[in-house]
Order: structure tokens, then sequence, then C-alpha cells
């Protein structure tokens, strides 16, 4: 996290207002310990966390398409 932390020091980065994608719960996990929102893609390896995702309410896309789609459309979805 602390890699995290640093470059949002260095370079302005709202961490609330950020979004954190990837097939791997690891990925969107900073989303829940800095802020901002996490979107778990079900390729790659997301399939094989869907499940566990949804339990903690990550929402979970089909692809990364799908996921830019919601960031830029601004669909509400929780942090």
């Amino acid at each position: 996290m602390k890699l995290f932390r640093d470059t949002q020091t260095a370079l302005g980065i709202d961490l609330a207002r950020s979004y954190w994608v990837g097939d791997r719960l690891s990925d969107v996990e900073p989303a829940r310990t800095l802020g901002g929102r996490g979107l778990l893609v079900a390729t790659g390896h997301g399939a094989a966390h869907r499940a566990q995702a949804r339990a903690l309410g990550v929402p979970v896309v089909a692809d990364l398409a799908a996921a830019v789609d919601l960031i830029v459309r601004g669909v509400s979805f929780p942090p």
C-alpha cells in the first residue's frame, strides 16, 4: 500500500475518486483499503474469484470493456 500512497502524494491522485479494475481480488483490494471503487473483470482469473468478490460487495463485470463503459458512463456502484 505504501507504493500507492507514495504515488498519491507525488502525483496528487485522489484515491477516493479512483477505480481499481482487475481480474484478481488483490487487484481491487486497494479500493477497500485506500478508497475508491473496485471492479472485478470476469476474464482472465476473474471467473475463479467471482463468488468471493460478490460476497465482499465487489461488482463483477464481463470484461475490461464493460468496466470502462460503467466508469465512463458514471454508473453508480458501491465504493
